[in-house]
């Protein structure tokens, strides 16, 4: 998670915060859309790999 924000934060300061942050949410309302109307362990597993790829994008705010 660590590096996925140090990522995330380094691809805000070069395309715009804004241009990383919408697909990032997109991405976890997408994956987590996906667990909640998932009906078997696997599609619950696929799901939350497609969540887990959007907070990388939500770096803290720097000052």
């Amino acid at each position: 998670m660590a590096a996925g924000v140090l990522s995330g934060g380094a691809f805000g300061e070069r395309y715009g915060r804004r241009r990383v942050f919408l697909p990032g949410v997109a991405a976890l309302a997408a994956g987590s859309l996906a667990v909640a109307v998932s009906d078997g362990f696997a599609q619950v597993l696929a799901g939350r790999s497609a969540a887990s790829a959007g907070p990388w994008s939500c770096p803290p705010p720097s000052p």
